[in-house]
């Protein structure tokens, strides 16, 4: 028999029909290999952290975008515009301004989020896991990088709904492209535009379901490519969206 202790550090081990635990060659209970962790207990903890980020990855970036969506087109209206044209700032300190307000904003909650389920999870299980903390920059990142599309669709339109609307379509179209097995599944002819415009559109997915997890759990981080080639687009939007600033005539 194996007392609790020694499951706890082995892993769950596999039962047969019976009930009757399987053993090995050499007589040691047979384990299943946990998911996470050496234990069972970090398993869990860090099972649990991993569904935090993710949750904070998806659902938290589209909610912050949601609630700050139109902000960035507010800025082009009449009123705050003229008031603003009529400081000596240059354009693109007002817009510079606005955005990092913004990102303030989320820094501080992603940072709130991640460090009150960190702090109180390794108080209560004793496993202290400060890697979890590094989901913070990839979150905040992505975030950013997303927000570039709100940023040059609301200076060109002035609208805040079609901000949202064309950002989560450029998400929507970047979970798709990103699927393993599109390409196989389309015409040759599309192959080289489904390509092309993975590897332009910010790889929301492949952060999310790949690197935010790893960075969570302490596993071993693989391709930087999706989030240095998210920000690169990103770079790219924000210039834009600064030069259309300065020149757009309010």
């Amino acid at each position: 028999t194996v007392d609790e202790d020694t499951e706890a550090e082995i892993g769950e081990p596999i039962l047969d029909a019976d009930g009757e635990v399987i053993l090995d060659d050499e007589g040691n209970p047979r384990t299943r290999e946990l998911p996470f962790g050496d234990s069972m207990l970090e398993s869990v903890v860090f099972g649990a952290q991993a569904f935090v980020a993710g949750a904070a990855y998806w659902i938290g970036i589209v909610l912050a975008l949601f609630a700050t969506g139109g902000l960035v087109a507010a800025l082009t209206e009449r009123g705050q515009v003229d008031v603003l044209l009529t400081k000596p700032l240059a354009r693109w300190h007002a817009l510079a301004a606005r955005l990092a307000a913004i990102f303030a904003v989320m820094l501080a909650l992603t940072t709130y989020l991640f460090g009150a389920v960190w702090l109180v999870m390794s108080i209560k299980s004793g496993i202290w896991n400060p890697r979890f903390l590094l989901a913070i920059g990839a979150v905040f990142a992505m975030f950013v990088v997303v927000y570039s599309v709100v940023t040059l669709v609301g200076v060109w339109s002035g609208s805040g709904p079609l901000s949202f609307v064309v950002t989560l379509g450029v998400v929507f179209v970047s979970l798709v492209l990103a699927i393993p097995t599109l390409q196989e599944q389309i015409s040759s002819t599309w192959r080289p535009l489904v390509a092309g415009g993975y590897h332009i559109l910010p790889k929301f997915g492949s952060v999310g379901t790949t690197m935010v997890p790893q960075l969570a759990t302490g596993d071993p981080v693989g391709s930087l490519y999706p989030l240095l080639s998210s920000l690169a687009f990103g770079a790219v939007l924000y210039g834009a969206a600064f030069a259309l600033f300065s020149r757009k005539d309010f």
